[in-house]
């Protein structure tokens, strides 16, 4: 693994930015809003993500277990996501490249004890949907109509490549 694999406490993610979520929205499309952030943020293209839920794993499609590129976990009947996330961190034969998103204590403690690194729930949330929070200024817009460089162009063709790939898993 040459990269850090990202695993998330998903329902702990949403829980955390309840306000983020309508009142309306039913668990499983509560999970497909935070799928659909994870896949649509530029700053994770590319990345091994997993995301743990607790629970057993509802009857959908297989498809539907890997999110365009994201790996989506249920705990299964009687186990918590805690404990899924904790025993994946254990077997992992190189934990120092998992970043576990969390405000679980208990979690968070042993992955630090492991060598994982942390990020808290709300601080991940704010990266995540920064992309799509921040007003432009008008230095911004006015950029909007430059020229892409070659290399810019070249880094949107991997981006768009990578994806491709992602959502054909």
């Amino acid at each position: 693994m040459s990269e850090k694999q990202i695993i998330i406490d998903g329902y702990n993610l949403i829980k955390i930015n309840q306000a983020q979520f309508p009142p309306d929205l039913s668990l499983e499309q509560q999970r497909e809003h935070l799928l659909r952030l994870l896949h649509s943020s530029p700053r994770f293209y590319g990345k091994q993500i997993t995301v743990v839920f607790d629970g057993a794993q509802p009857v959908l499609p297989a498809s539907r277990f890997r999110y365009r590129g994201i790996r989506v976990l249920f705990s299964g009947k009687g186990i918590t996501a805690d404990d899924t996330i904790r025993r994946m961190i254990r077997n992992s034969s190189h934990p120092e490249k998992i970043l576990v998103v969390t405000s679980d204590r208990e979690i968070q403690f042993t992955a630090r004890d492991l060598g994982s690194a942390v990020a808290e729930s709300r601080h991940f949330w704010k990266q995540l949907t920064a992309h799509s929070t921040t007003t432009p200024s008008p230095e911004t817009e006015a950029q909007k109509d430059r020229e892409l460089s070659q290399r810019e162009v070249e880094e949107w063709l991997e981006l768009f490549r990578q994806r491709r790939e992602s959502d054909e898993d």
